[in-house]
């Protein structure tokens, strides 16, 4: 399969700043072209304009996420609508850790990106728990609705994403099934997909 030609540059470091620079706005934008990167590839003040890219690349990604959630949050009615509503939103994460996770990158590098957005997705995470709870009180749903949506939104953890296997081909994600509720209202899980797509 042909590159994209707005991903390529003339140099490596061309070729990773238009990838970049797409990536952030195209999820299926694919990454196995990058070039590989060792630590002595560029003086540190090229390394570090590099470094901001990348970073600037995930904030896109991450301002994005955070922006469909305030969205899709304000539309949902019931926890199940709530559920699937989160697992739709877990490819944004997963897109963040494929780059952070990238073979291209130096080891140092790629761990120091990996920490940054698992420590992000967690905060995110913790602070969307806090704010629905405190939302949830100050409305006029039951107490069993708000344990139910809490326990929705805990169950649907975004930090899950972190964990998925992914691949750099820039193929669409496809998301794990919800877990099939029985007559018993008893909640029985499917079998797993731990691998997603981009």
């Amino acid at each position: 399969m042909m590159t994209d030609p707005r991903l390529v540059g003339a140099s490596p470091y061309e070729t990773w700043v238009r990838t970049l620079r797409v990536w952030s706005q195209d999820p299926t934008t694919s990454l196995e072209h990058l070039p590989q990167l060792q630590d002595d590839t560029y003086s540190p003040q090229t390394f570090e304009r590099l470094l901001s890219a990348i970073v600037d690349a995930l904030e896109a990604v991450n301002e994005r996420w955070l922006a469909n959630l305030s969205r899709v949050i304000g539309e949902v009615q019931d926890s199940h609508e709530l559920g699937r509503a989160l697992v739709q939103l877990r490819p944004a994460i997963a897109r963040s850790m494929q780059l952070a996770s990238h073979p291209a990158l130096p080891p140092a590098v790629r761990d120091a990106m990996q920490t940054s957005v698992r420590s992000s997705v967690e905060r995110n995470q913790r602070e969307f728990e806090e704010t629905l709870e405190k939302a949830l009180r100050r409305g006029n749903r039951s107490k069993m609705d708000q344990e139910q949506l809490l326990r929705t939104v805990r169950e649907n953890s975004f930090v899950y994403a972190l964990n998925h296997e992914t691949v750099q081909t820039g193929e669409r994600l496809v998301a794990s099934a919800l877990p099939v509720v029985t007559h018993q209202s008893m909640p029985t899980q499917p079998r797993r997909h731990r691998r997603i797509i981009l």
